[in-house]
């Protein structure tokens, strides 16, 4: 269900290690395990490419006292961790290249993606950190989620179902 709407699709698993055992694909930029059909490595890809912008060190805990190894996030080995600056800024970026991605692409698509509640988190966010004014210190955290990935495309929805 997506907003009270049945739609077809898949999950992977509760855990990142079910995650893994059902073949899922870890994406480090938006923290998420997904399905095939909904792993966009072009988009990841993309966004890994844009150094060295993307390169985060990672801690075990919110004080960023404890280094976390950047290859066990990078393979989604994680419950909780805490990113270091602006990793939750790019994080947004990523998500917007993703979801442009699916669209011209016609690719299926994510409940993150589709969760406008996130996206006006995000541009607050972004809209902030731009302030001189305002401390640029964020804490915040990376969960290894599984989200439901939509396997029908992006598209109007009448009376329930996707056209």
């Amino acid at each position: 269900m997506i907003d009270g709407i049945e739609a077809p699709g898949t999950q992977c698993g509760d855990t990142w290690q079910e995650a893994k055992d059902l073949g899922c694909h870890f994406d480090v930029m938006a923290s998420r395990w997904y399905a095939p059909e909904c792993f966009d490595q072009t988009a990841l890809e993309g966004m890994l490419d844009e150094q060295p912008y993307v390169n985060f060190t990672w801690y075990e805990d919110k004080e960023h006292t404890r280094v976390y190894p950047s290859e066990l996030v990078l393979r989604g080995e994680f419950d909780k961790v805490y990113p270091s600056g602006d990793y939750h800024i790019y994080h947004c970026l990523y998500l917007w290249r993703r979801l442009h991605h699916a669209v011209i692409k016609n690719k299926p698509v994510d409940e993150d993606l589709l969760e406008y509640g996130h996206t006006l988190h995000c541009t607050r966010m972004i809209m902030q950190w731009m302030d001189p004014s305002i401390p640029r210190t964020t804490i915040s955290s990376a969960t290894s989620g599984t989200p439901f990935c939509r396997s029908s495309r992006l598209g109007l929805m009448v009376d329930g179902r996707v056209e």
